[in-house]
């Protein structure tokens, strides 16, 4: 996959490149947020009683709208965190395989629930990606590991000192949304790019690229938070050039083409692919000959 480079910024531990690809705009579809938004979309549990890993996605639109794997899900009986990027067809109703942030509520807040202003931290995010995974080659199933996840969100809350009467991610996030809002403000999206790749001192963490640039931009925010969960736990400071991180993000993305891949059923439309090596894992979202995402993250 040929990419071309268009910035690199990096502030402290933090830095951001983003670069584009030669096929970008191709095919359209909203995303999740902007469905909701327009009220296209709901989520919702599955039944009255619930079930913690499923939830029930209806989009009553003529367009295809596309979930984000790690995209946190705020209210009904407790908050998600949804375990794998679909693609869902117009006018179709999904099963969303997801896992709980929110292991002290079990009642209803909402009947429907909204997308976050966060994504999950992205070393959570990776552990739990992996999981689903071997659960993908051991069982066929979009399932991560419930326990993990947990275990994840109390590392944080405790790093960062904060208590959850809910065990709630959220509330670790509303904490520390101000500083996370002044970080944003260092780092503009280039209006070209449709990839990003994130790195914490000279360590690459993760790559995320969309078929559609208004995507990344609608993300860009999200996934940068993301990684500063990571960042502040990260000690040693190390810069890294323009130059060397460009080489990176080129020859992570050869050897990510040339990785075996293991193909799978989406839980939507297309096909998901994974893929992995001693250093990274991750996952692409194919349907139609375009990649709707394509996501690498740290072992």
């Amino acid at each position: 996959m040929e990419i071309k480079v268009l910035d690199f910024k990096q502030i402290n531990n933090l830095g951001v490149l983003q670069f584009a690809t030669k096929e970008l705009d191709t095919f359209n579809y909203l995303t999740l947020p902007k469905a909701i938004e327009k009220e296209y979309v709901q989520v919702k549990e599955v039944s009255e009683g619930g079930e913690v890993n499923n939830l029930l996605v209806v989009n009553n639109s003529k367009h295809y709208v596309f979930i984000m794997d790690g995209e946190i899900l705020e209210g009904a009986k407790q908050n998600r965190v949804v375990n794998t990027s679909i693609l869902m067809a117009p006018s179709s109703k999904n099963i969303l395989p997801v896992s709980c942030v929110e292991r002290g509520r079990w009642s209803h807040k909402s009947q429907f629930f909204k997308t976050a202003d966060y994504h999950m931290p992205s070393s959570s995010r990776s552990r739990k990606s992996h999981k689903v995974k071997q659960n993908l080659e051991e069982n066929n199933e979009y399932m991560a590991e419930q326990g993990a996840v947990w275990e994840d969100v109390m590392n944080v809350s405790t790093f960062f000192k904060v208590k959850s009467k809910t065990d709630n991610l959220s509330d670790v996030y509303f904490q520390l949304q101000e500083d996370f809002e002044k970080n944003l403000k260092n780092f503009e999206i280039n209006d070209m790019a449709n990839g990003v790749s994130f790195f914490i001192g000279k360590e690459m963490i993760s790559i995320e690229l969309f078929n559609r640039r208004d995507v990344l931009q609608e993300h860009f925010n999200k996934l940068l938070t993301a990684v500063q969960f990571d960042v502040d736990i990260a000690k040693k400071i190390d810069h890294l050039t323009f130059d060397a991180a460009s080489f990176k993000i080129v020859d992570t993305i050869d050897k990510i083409s040339d990785l075996e891949k293991q193909e799978y059923d989406s839980i939507g439309v297309g096909t998901d692919l994974r893929f992995e090596n001693k250093v990274l894992h991750g996952f692409q979202l194919f349907y139609k000959n375009h990649t709707i995402h394509l996501s690498s993250q740290k072992k």
